[in-house]
């Protein structure tokens, strides 16, 4: 059973809860399961085809999504959200919020928060709160929320759709880390784009313990002509910090999807450090960053 299925059931059964703490493992893809919720929840008063595209885009008037500004989620945001939600919606259909990162919240966001969750303008409203760290949410937070702990199992049903279908194994494996929904599985899958995220990823995995390689020269060399929009970006960098944090497992002796060639040299804390630049990367997406840049950057940081 997938971890959308609970809550399709849920919907089914007229369960649905109005705020949603999702935790669980760090490898599950929380930020695409809250879209797929958000999708079912609109989607008895959107019947576009494309209603799950749209919310992934962060085009549909009624989903707002935050993430962190820079290190932390603050006040100005939760009060950018108080401020949307308390206009008139053109549509008569729920209104969603997904906070990613949540544990990261400021005190000061988490108050505005807390007061918006107990007084919203409209009672017609879902909260879906997402984090990897459950133990860093504040009490407050979690106590008026329903938790509900995702694991990895989501990825085996795409993960074997693909493999029966003949797709490598590592092209697999980071598709089904994108996503659990098997037809934008095929999508990407049909994606020339993507499938470069995924060569090139695959080369920079296999060398990572490779003084020689350029990871900077090598990422323009394949990926100039692809990453060259905020959202291509962002999952090429999700991808990246799959891999990175299944290296991790790796390294620690648990259960990991690839088996890694490295040597004594590169060490858990290197790896750690690594993972950490891959993940400031990501929160600096909120900002009108040049992504040529900051992805220079980034491999120069990795290089180290």
């Amino acid at each position: 059973m997938s971890n959308l299925d609970f809550f399709i059931k849920a919907k089914e059964k007229n369960r649905l809860t109005h705020l949603y703490l999702i935790t669980g493992s760090i490898d599950v893809n929380k930020r695409d399961l809250s879209f797929e919720i958000a999708s079912l929840i609109l989607s008895d008063f959107d019947k576009r085809e494309d209603l799950l595209n749209i919310i992934r885009d962060l085009k549909h008037s009624q989903v707002s999504f935050i993430k962190p500004d820079g290190l932390s989620i603050k006040k100005d945001q939760i009060l950018e959200l108080q401020k949307t939600f308390s206009k008139t919606s053109l549509v008569n259909a729920p209104r969603i919020y997904i906070i990613e990162d949540v544990d990261v919240i400021s005190i000061q966001a988490a108050n505005s928060l807390l007061k918006f969750m107990e007084e919203p303008e409209n009672s017609n409203v879902y909260g879906i709160l997402l984090t990897n760290n459950l133990q860093s949410v504040l009490p407050t937070i979690t106590s008026r929320s329903q938790v509900v702990r995702v694991n990895a199992s989501i990825l085996n049903d795409v993960y074997e759709t693909l493999i029966n279908d003949e797709v490598d194994d590592f092209t697999a494996r980071n598709i089904s880390f994108l996503t659990s929904d098997l037809n934008l599985a095929k999508n990407y899958l049909d994606d020339p784009n993507i499938i470069e995220i995924i060569n090139y990823i695959k080369e920079h995995m296999e060398n990572i313990d490779n003084k020689k390689y350029q990871p900077l020269i090598r990422v323009n060399e394949l990926l100039s002509n692809v990453l060259i929009n905020k959202n291509i970006y962002v999952t090429f960098l999700d991808l990246l910090l799959s891999n990175y944090l299944d290296l991790l497992k790796y390294l620690i002796k648990e259960e990991s999807y690839f088996n890694y060639k490295v040597g004594k040299s590169l060490t858990l804390g290197k790896v750690i450090k690594k993972t950490k630049y891959i993940k400031d990367e990501i929160r600096k997406q909120s900002a009108n960053i040049n992504i040529s840049l900051s992805l220079d950057l980034l491999m120069v940081n990795l290089k180290k």
